[in-house]
């Protein structure tokens, strides 16, 4: 009975060593790890004017990684057409995770319309290439210029002058018809005392 026990016993060391065989080899048996990534956009960017910035979080994930990789990043900014109007991009060194805040420019000349902020990861292993994508949309608005606000502001002091002129006049002209009518008054008064 104690042959057996020392069969079984060798029997269950020799099949842990070859499951921690197999786990150790399981990132050289998988090369390419698996990669995520999301965009999140925070409300207060989620309208912006032209010549503004977008911040936003991406969050980068790398599934199975046997260490440090380096995953490049493209920020696109796109119109509807799908036109490129801004672009930035960076190289990050993930394990596995990595989130991280990103600012990108609006070019003055944007129009107002609707946006994509497009966030395309790469990792690249040897011969093979790993990407993904993800996107979230934004709004170009249209802000008044400071040009727009001070015209508006004389328009509003030049009614108020012409008022203000126009309740004056009607002052006086009140002021000399009374006058004329005490003038009138008194004339007829003398006239009346003479006969």
């Amino acid at each position: 009975m104690s042959s057996n026990l020392k069969t079984s016993s060798k029997a269950a060391i020799l099949m842990l060593l070859s499951i921690i065989f197999v786990l150790a080899m399981l990132p050289q048996a998988c090369p390419n790890p698996d990669l995520a990534i999301s965009i999140e956009i925070p409300a207060q960017f989620k309208e912006v004017s032209a010549g503004d910035f977008i911040l936003f979080t991406v969050n980068t994930y790398l599934y199975r990684s046997s260490g440090r990789k380096d995953v490049y990043l493209s920020y696109n900014v796109k119109d509807e057409e799908g036109q490129t109007i801004a672009t930035k991009t960076v190289t990050v060194a993930i394990d596995t995770h990595l989130s991280d805040i990103g600012r990108i420019e609006i070019p003055k000349e944007t129009p107002p319309g609707k946006y994509t902020l497009e966030v395309e990861a790469v990792l690249s292993e040897g011969p093979e290439e790993e990407q993904r994508i993800a996107s979230e949309e934004f709004s170009v608005i249209k802000v008044q210029s400071e040009t727009d606000n001070t015209y508006k502001k004389y328009v509003v002091y030049l009614i108020i002058f012409i008022s203000i002129l126009v309740i004056l006049v009607m002052y006086l002209l009140y002021k000399l018809i009374k006058i004329e009518e005490k003038k009138i008054a008194y004339g007829r008064k003398n006239r009346d005392d003479r006969d």
